[in-house]
């Protein structure tokens, strides 16, 4: 293992490691995200760093590090998205059996790759090695044998080669959901009309805009408290229920930066997390106030700033899943997320059947509905 442990990390990267160091120190991450019981471990690959985990059986836990809970509970939670009523009793009726093949398919028995707990998983900008990924798949179907690999949040915006090359090295890739990105060089968006609407909002609010280094201690559970409003409480209960330790241990790392709207008490309103990896960012923690009206705009100031915030980076935003409307219309492009899989390992020929039949069938039904539906 000591060949995956690196000694000299480039700085933004031993920010993460000690972040991570930090969380796996405790003896179950409840203390951090209280649906996710894994113990993450740390690699080095190419002096990036890499946190793992495997998992044998948690069905009920978040869908970040549960395959039962992602292709079954979270996908049951989406459908109340899909406005024919014909499609969500089609899928519901689908998914009934599916539950009981996948769970004696063991499909929950899986190593986590690259999984920093948030939604959304950044690469290297070049991705990895066709050495490093023979090498490290190769370790882990040693210590794992009976576990498959998993590699979540590849795009072809930003991966295409890195997803090519786990083809190559005999990984499936099932689809995920449908996300979107920002990108100033494709899409000038800052010019439309909605993001001037938006940005003109942000300008004129009674609201106090909080920079990241004017966030308090006391903003950490306000923070957890507010994504919870927006994630769990309004989507699903199988998002990752974070808590204050976690806001704060990981901005105190310097690895989440936040931004957020105070009101005159002092109280913050909505807020916006932000982690960045090379040449992209991304949003794994937004939330605001559900209980004050829609006209009121948070949601619409965060993402007004999170417009600008890209362009002053000069980076894309990984733009997440949801709202598809009101991210098109200000200029997000959409592409499918995928996971990437190596199943092929397996000594049962009914896991890999499985493994194999949810591949396909993900492939073609699940990318039909993500862009009919826009899920």
């Amino acid at each position: 293992m000591s060949r995956f442990i690196s000694k000299d990390l480039p700085a933004p990267e031993q920010m993460k490691s000690e972040w991570i160091q930090q969380m796996a120190r405790s003896p179950s991450l409840t203390e951090y995200a209280t649906n996710v019981r894994v113990q993450l471990q740390e690699a080095h690959l190419e002096n990036y760093v890499v946190p793992y985990f495997a998992v044998n059986d948690l069905s009920r836990d978040a869908y970040i590090c549960s395959n039962i809970t992602g292709f079954i509970h979270y996908a049951r939670d989406e459908l109340k998205l899909v406005p024919s009523r014909t499609a969500r009793w089609g899928t519901h009726l689908i998914l009934i059996p599916s539950y009981w093949l996948l769970r004696l398919a063991r499909i929950n028995r899986a190593v986590f790759v690259n999984n920093f707990l948030f939604s959304t998983n950044l690469y290297p900008k070049e991705g990895f090695s066709d050495e490093t990924i023979r090498e490290w798949t190769r370790h882990l179907m040693e210590r794992y044998p009976e576990h498959v690999i998993f590699w979540r949040s590849l795009t072809d915006f930003s991966h295409q080669s890195l997803l090519d090359r786990f083809k190559s090295h005999g990984y499936g890739l099932i689809p995920s959901r449908q996300i979107y990105v920002l990108d100033s060089k494709k899409s000038p968006y800052l010019n439309r009309r909605d993001v001037i609407r938006d940005r003109a909002l942000l300008n004129k609010t009674s609201l106090i805009q909080v920079q990241n280094d004017e966030i308090q201690e006391s903003d950490y559970a306000r923070i957890a408290e507010l994504y919870r409003q927006l994630y769990v409480e309004k989507h699903s209960v199988y998002n990752p229920q974070y808590t204050p330790e976690f806001m704060r241990s990981g901005h105190q790392a310097g690895v989440l930066q936040f931004f957020g709207l105070r009101n005159e008490h002092g109280e913050l309103e909505a807020v916006v997390g932000y982690w960045e990896r090379d040449d992209v960012f991304a949003t794994p923690i937004l939330g605001y106030n559900t209980a004050i009206p829609q006209k009121v705009g948070l949601y619409r100031m965060l993402s007004a700033h999170m417009a600008s915030e890209a362009v002053r980076r000069e980076k894309p935003l990984h733009y997440s899943s949801g709202a598809s409307d009101f991210k098109r219309s200000r200029g997000a492009l959409d592409f499918i997320e995928y996971s990437a899989v190596r199943y092929s390992h397996l000594k049962s020929p009914f896991r890999k059947f499985v493994w194999r039949l949810l591949e396909r069938s993900a492939n073609a039904i699940a990318i039909k509905l993500f862009k009919e539906y826009k899920l």
